[in-house]
Order: C-alpha cells, then structure tokens, then sequence
C-alpha cells in the first residue's frame, strides 16, 4: 500500500530542507561523506516515523486460512495405516541398524499377491543405492514388498552399496515366495557408510514372522 505524505508533514519538511542543502552543500561545514550519513540517518528516521503513524489507520487485509482437512480435499480418515488397505501386512521390528535394542529399524510391507505399484524417486544422478535398485523395479508397474531400514541411509557406498541393497531384497524374496524383481528397498541414515548386512540377514526372517493386517503392525512399521 503506497501511501502519500500530507502537505506539511516532518517528511516533506525534511525532504525540502534536504533537497535546499544539496544545493547548496559547499556551504555546509563537513565532509561530503559526514553530511551524506548525517541526511541518512535524519531521513531514516523522518520514515520510521512517518510509517509508524501511518499504521494506525491502516486496517489488515482479511486472509481466510486455507482448509487442512482431509474431507475437504476428497479424503475420508481411516484406522489402520498402510495396513487400512486389503491384503496389505507390516512389520516393524529392531533388527541391528541401531545401537539402541529399543528402536525400531526394519520395516518391512507386504502384499499378499503381487499388485499395481506406483512410486516416486529423486531426479538427482547421484541417488543412493536404493534408488538405483528400486527405481527400475517400479517402473514395471508391479511390485509384492518393500524393506526399509534405518540408521544407514547405502548412500555413497559404490557399487558395493547396489550389491547390498540387491542383496537384501532377494532375502525378503526368498522368504515371501515372489521374484526378486517385486522387491523394492529404502534406507535412512548415515551417508558414506557401507551398509551391513548381518541385520537383514537376521532380522528378514523375523519381520516376515511378525507381518500382520492390523494398525499396530502399520504403527510399528511407521516408527522403524
């Protein structure tokens, strides 16, 4: 909002004092450099002021806060997680990524038959090696189970990443049944560190015995 300072205000005073001293600034005992910060300071001030009585007559502009609830977009709240939809099973369990035996690191979803997969992944030419595994996989438009650990994000690790991440979805295959192609992988955490395998190999055969289709499973798989 623009607004236009009235006839006699102190910034149209100044403005004129100014305007008179710039012309005549060979008369003014200072420095080009002094008198310049000096006009500055005056004038930043003069403007404070004038907005600062400016401000009592302006009313704020009403904003309507945007709608953030899910009915509004379409959307019905349901119980269950990812495990809401039919046919779908979790686990989420401590399997060795962490330190710490209370924290959930492994997580594994699982259809009960292979079904329609969509997905998206970063553009970035240096993904990490899950991405590399998961990306191609996707595309074929199908999928049975995605395993997701954290505490190791397999980011930086070479081509020694890509082989342990191929690696940890043929053991979810082999212990689903399905073909290792309807894996997907994901991992979270640390960069640049090699990504053990001694978790998965474990801690696999346990998620799948502990798959279940209800909302604590969808819970623990979310907190792993």
């Amino acid at each position: 909002m623009k607004r236009t300072p009235k006839t006699g205000s102190l910034w149209v005073t100044l403005r004129t004092f100014f305007h008179s001293c710039a012309i005549c600034s060979q008369l003014v005992l200072c420095s080009r450099n002094q008198y310049a910060q000096v006009c500055i300071l005056i004038m930043r001030y003069a403007l404070k002021k004038e907005i600062e009585a400016g401000m009592e007559t302006i009313t704020p502009i009403a904003v309507p806060a945007p709608a953030t609830d899910p009915a509004s977009f379409g959307f019905a709240a349901c119980e269950g997680g990812i495990c809401a939809a039919a046919g779908i099973r979790a686990a989420g369990i401590h399997a060795g990524f962490r330190a710490d035996p209370n924290r959930r690191d492994l997580a594994l979803v699982a259809a009960d038959e292979t079904c329609v997969c969509a997905a998206t992944f970063t553009q970035n030419r240096f993904c990490a090696a899950p991405v590399q595994v998961s990306r191609p996989r996707a595309a074929q438009g199908h999928a049975r189970a995605v395993i997701l650990n954290s505490g190791n994000a397999n980011a930086s690790t070479g081509e020694p990443g890509v082989q342990n991440a191929q690696a940890s979805a043929a053991l979810v295959a082999q212990a689903l049944g399905c073909a290792e192609d309807d894996v997907l992988v994901a991992s979270t955490g640390v960069i640049g560190v090699p990504l053990p395998m001694e978790p998965y190999e474990t801690g696999v055969p346990a998620a799948v015995e502990a798959l279940a289709h209800s909302p604590e499973a969808a819970h623990d798989a979310a907190r792993a």
